[in-house]
């Protein structure tokens, strides 16, 4: 009971590592400066814990594990270059993870697996900097932001180029980017899932997938030459966003019946949207304004509806029913 620990570190090379094994009240510190230093907490079987990890400088690594815990926290902040933060808070509940990382080529590690109302932030500026979350269990919350230059959210299938994910029930995911040539990539497998993405500037493209039913999605796009794709697999599903600019595009996927989508491109030139409907009761709206715009529904099954709106010039639309 009553556990606490606090380490500061300056220099190159430093190595520190704190434990709270079935601990009360215990408290993690750790403070390094310097460059290739490598910091570790873990708590486990406990309640109410929290570790927090500060790094900064170049080629640090600290890794986080608060397993079998109940409300958590676990805070990372790194400032530098190829850095990297790992935590992992699997089969808990109510834990909260917070990484931070400001600068280059830095990479960051949330995993939640088999766990109850989990919380992962994660925030990364610069370039080249990417995110690999993973959260299984129910109620969970992720929020990626990142701003700067080809970054990368990925949180599909977990370990490997586009890892990670949310896998359970009522999981919500927010999705935040800004710069140019950044990807997102986010699967959220099982019913009642949420998702929102928002990236700002240009050549950025998003894939998502939602499997299940009753998941929604909310999207939107501003800027020239992004790129979303969308697939959503399951009954009473939803879809909605805009894409603002030049040279947008949006392919969007639902199969099942019930499905709803909305999509917008209502400022710019050059856009395209793309909806593929299949198996019957589902209904797609697009609306363009501008100009060389492209518009194509493609519908299978019965009781499909379909409206195409295009205000402006030398705007084509395509729609398929069968």
């Amino acid at each position: 009971a009553g556990n606490n620990a606090l380490i500061i570190q300056s220099g190159t090379g430093n190595f520190s590592a704190a434990e709270h094994q079935g601990h009360n009240d215990g408290q993690i510190g750790i403070y390094q400066e310097g460059e290739g230093n490598w910091a570790y907490g873990d708590q486990t079987a406990g309640v109410g814990g929290s570790i927090s990890i500060t790094q900064s400088g170049a080629y640090n690594s600290t890794e986080v594990w608060q397993d079998t815990q109940l409300g958590s926290q676990a805070n990372i902040q790194q400032s530098g270059q190829t850095n990297e933060g790992i935590i992992d808070q699997s089969f808990g509940e109510s834990n909260l993870a917070t990484i931070i990382q400001a600068g280059d080529l830095n990479a960051i590690y949330a995993d939640q697996y088999e766990s109850l109302g989990s919380v992962a932030s994660l925030y990364q500026t610069g370039t080249g900097n990417v995110h690999f979350t993973y959260q299984s269990g129910e109620n969970h919350v992720l929020t990626a932001s990142s701003s700067g230059t080809g970054n990368k959210v990925l949180a599909s299938n977990w370990k490997g180029d586009k890892a990670g994910g949310q896998f359970g029930v009522s999981q919500r995911a927010e999705v935040h980017q800004v710069g140019a040539g950044n990807s997102a990539n986010l699967t959220q497998d099982g019913a009642m899932q949420l998702a929102r993405l928002n990236q700002n500037g240009a050549r950025n493209t998003a894939e998502l997938t939602q499997v299940d039913s009753n998941n929604e999605l909310y999207f939107e796009q501003n800027g020239s030459d992004n790129l979303l794709i969308a697939d959503q697999r399951g009954t009473d599903n939803y879809a909605t966003g805009s894409s603002n600019g030049t040279s947008n595009s949006i392919q969007l996927e639902q199969s099942g019946s019930g499905n709803q989508s909305y999509t917008w491109q209502l400022y710019g030139d050059n856009n395209s949207a793309s909806v593929k409907q299949a198996d019957g009761v589902n209904v797609a709206y697009v609306t363009q304004g501008g100009s060389g715009n492209q518009a194509m529904v493609e519908q299978s099954g019965a009781n499909m509806s379909a409206t195409v709106q295009q205000f402006g010039t030398a705007n084509q639309a395509t729609v398929l029913q069968q």
